[in-house]
């Protein structure tokens, strides 16, 4: 079966609306963090380009972003500062629109797959879980938009 980062945010974000709405907040925020990392991944694996000029693979990608958000949201930066691969359409700034998930807000900490096990102070929290889903509700609809656009 071949690796479809695109459709794992699609399952990870329908996933991770019931989870909310069963009031199973905790780990709604957990998984709302993968939903933004499927999402870069897909948009590096499509545009990044190498080093050295070359492609990236799906090897690549899982090997180099093992769970990085910010490191894939600094190389997607740097790809779009420098070059013309990436659409403008695709070009969503996620510290702005993620900015709950992907910065931090409220003096709580960012996104961080480290907290699976309980230590995020906020996660439990239903308005912190309800800002998670709001972000994601953001990006699935510019999503919606670059797929009807034919763009992704």
């Amino acid at each position: 079966m071949d690796v479809d980062f695109l459709g794992s945010c699609d399952r990870m974000y329908s996933s991770a609306i019931i989870l909310n709405s069963n009031h199973e907040y905790y780990t709604s925020c957990y998984l709302s963090g993968y939903v933004v990392e499927c999402y870069l991944k897909h948009l590096i694996l499509s545009y990044g380009v190498k080093e050295d000029g070359s492609d990236y693979t799906v090897g690549d990608i899982k090997s180099k972003y093992v769970h990085k958000i910010h490191q894939l949201i600094s190389d997607l930066q740097d790809y779009i500062n420098l070059s013309n691969n990436i659409p403008v359409s695709c070009r969503i700034d996620l510290n702005i629109v993620c900015k709950t998930i992907c910065i931090g807000t409220g003096g709580h900490p960012k996104w961080d797959p480290k907290y699976r096990y309980g230590e995020h102070p906020a996660w439990n929290d239903k308005s912190y879980s309800d800002s998670y889903i709001r972000e994601l509700n953001q990006l699935h609809d510019a999503l919606l938009y670059l797929r009807t656009g034919g763009v992704i």
